[in-house]
């Protein structure tokens, strides 16, 4: 088969999406192990359908976090994200691969205090391997709980930069890690 062949035997019939019906889907659901279509170019669909999608995800209030270290360190992160889960009786779900990046979610509903320790106890997992613990998405009562960034090296250098950069400090007032 030639290149061009392959590529065009990739490409599959669109397929209709619901989208005022599209829900978020929970594991262990079956669906979830069917493999999803190609998409074949960005259409006004798909733009439609991600749109849904991102909308979904902030109306669940669930919690996600970003998890990095060394790509020697995922096993080590994935144990401390199990036993973490145990010791503050929560289910952290975590998704990703090999490559040192990983993420997680926790439940809408979680308790602020619960999701504040698990990020610590994870931010201090991570840290050994040279990573970081992000918050991508919480609930506000969350966010005003805890620091979404964790400890950020050379944040004293963003803040001459932005205060060099914007000094009456009108662009994103406070929108960036540390209050930048």
């Amino acid at each position: 088969m030639l290149a061009g062949q392959i590529a065009e035997a990739r490409i599959r019939s669109p397929v209709a999406i619901d989208v005022p019906n599209l829900r978020i889907v929970l594991y262990p659901d079956p669906s979830l192990r069917v493999r999803a279509k190609d998409v074949a170019s960005v259409t006004d669909e798909v733009r439609t359908v991600a749109e849904k999608m991102i909308t979904l995800m902030f109306e669940a209030d669930g919690i996600g976090l970003k998890l990095t270290t060394e790509i020697s360190g995922v096993t080590r992160l994935l144990a401390a994200v199990r036993q973490t889960a145990q010791r503050h009786d929560v289910q952290v779900d975590v998704r990703g691969s090999a490559s040192g990046v990983l993420y997680a979610g926790l439940a809408g509903g979680t308790d602020s205090r619960q999701v504040a320790a698990v990020v610590e106890d994870l931010r201090a997992a991570a840290t050994p391997g040279a990573g970081s613990v992000v918050v991508l998405t919480a609930p506000a009562q969350v966010r005003e709980a805890l620091d979404m960034w964790g400890p950020v090296p050379g944040l004293h250098l963003m803040r001459r930069l932005k205060d060099e950069l914007d000094p009456e400090h009108r662009l994103s007032p406070g929108r960036y890690v540390g209050g930048i």
